[in-house]
């Protein structure tokens, strides 16, 4: 357990040192015991000061989630779209996959931070310039995050295919561009507020 600090929480909060805790708690005590009571006794403070960073709970997950997903490695323009994906999401697998607390997160909460916007921007861009219609480009991509999470959750025991999703067989078109966006991002109902695109079935 973190020791509280010797002059005072001032000296040494911030929002870093709260992800980090909280990704401390989740990690070894799991998703549930995460709380701000909890975070604020491991870092030496009241809950109220834990407010002046983020606004709940909630904030709190989501962005430990989104930190998470920075250690995925953004996928390679140089090379075939088909081969950018596999190796994009085969990543993103085996991250959910190190951190089941994460893939927990991304399954019951949207996550549109700036880690998963970066990543789904990338993405669908790919799609784009092989040709893809917008929708269908965001819909891949939904489709793709959506698989890889559920293979990622404890206990389902399911790999990744080595190769891409049949995806490869959808008609390569390409009408628009949808890449200026307000906001994007990954989470287990796929791509959210992304504008100019159609957004998932569902999506928050």
């Amino acid at each position: 357990m973190t020791q509280p600090a010797e002059h005072g929480y001032r000296n040494f909060l911030s929002l870093d040192a709260i992800i980090a805790e909280a990704r401390a708690v989740a990690d070894t005590e799991g998703l549930e015991a995460v709380s701000m009571r909890v975070l604020a006794k491991r870092l030496g403070c009241t809950p109220r000061a834990l407010y002046r960073h983020v606004t709940d709970k909630d904030e709190v997950l989501e962005l430990l989630a989104d930190r998470a997903l920075a250690d995925v490695p953004a996928p390679r323009a140089e090379v075939p779209w088909p081969t950018a994906l596999a190796e994009f999401f085969t990543a993103m697998r085996a991250r959910l996959v190190a951190s089941p607390s994460v893939a927990q997160i991304v399954a019951q909460q949207p996550v549109a931070g700036p880690e998963f916007r970066r990543h789904a921007e990338r993405l669908v861009g790919l799609l784009l310039d092989a040709g893809f219609q917008p929708d269908v480009a965001v819909e891949a991509v939904v489709a793709l995050a959506q698989f890889t999470l559920g293979a990622s959750m404890p206990g389902t025991g399911q790999r990744l295919h080595r190769r891409t999703t049949s995806i490869s067989s959808i008609k390569s078109q390409r009408h628009g561009d949808c890449r200026s966006s307000e906001r994007t991002g990954l989470n287990g109902r796929g791509i959210v507020g992304r504008s100019g695109c159609a957004p998932s079935p569902g999506a928050a």
